[in-house]
């Protein structure tokens, strides 16, 4: 093991694709950000779902039948769109860089359609930007926006 102190590295050298290191210090940070879009995702999806418990809580029943099927299936595709960017995720840190970075550029793009899925399934989020799942989805496309560009030409 080595210990490195007080060393300066510039910002540009973090990414930088030497081929000495084979891209391995960045697919490790594309799978902390990928991580951070996926983890805003899930936050989302908790927040939605929570949202939609407390609405039919309040409703008692009066909602219309075919909007909760809708909004049932809405929130399972989701969840399972955010489950499978999560293992990708997981798999993507045991591939070569190259791969890895692909991996890791689907599973967040995975990621932002399940969000937006989300966030369009009805018109209770959209246009409040008070509401936690407007705000999340804004994080989740932030995110995505910053881990596609880093990983942008590692994976193609």
């Amino acid at each position: 093991d080595a210990t490195v102190s007080d060393a300066i590295v510039e910002p540009g050298q973090v990414f930088d694709e030497n081929p000495c290191r084979g891209g391995t210090f960045t697919a490790i940070a594309g799978a902390g950000a990928a991580a951070a879009v996926v983890g805003a995702a899930h936050g989302i999806w908790r927040a939605h779902v929570e949202q939609v418990r407390n609405r039919l809580a309040t409703s008692f029943g009066s909602e219309d039948a075919t909007e909760r099927t809708s909004s049932a299936v809405t929130v399972a595709r989701t969840a399972s769109a955010i489950d499978a960017a999560r293992l990708q995720l997981d798999a993507s840190l045991h591939e070569p860089h190259v791969a890895a970075a692909r991996a890791q550029q689907q599973a967040v793009t995975r990621t932002r359609t399940a969000a937006d899925r989300l966030l369009s399934s009805g018109n209770r989020h959209a246009l409040d930007g008070a509401d936690p799942v407007s705000r999340g989805w804004l994080d989740v496309l932030a995110g995505y926006r910053l881990t596609i560009r880093l990983l942008q030409g590692l994976g193609d």
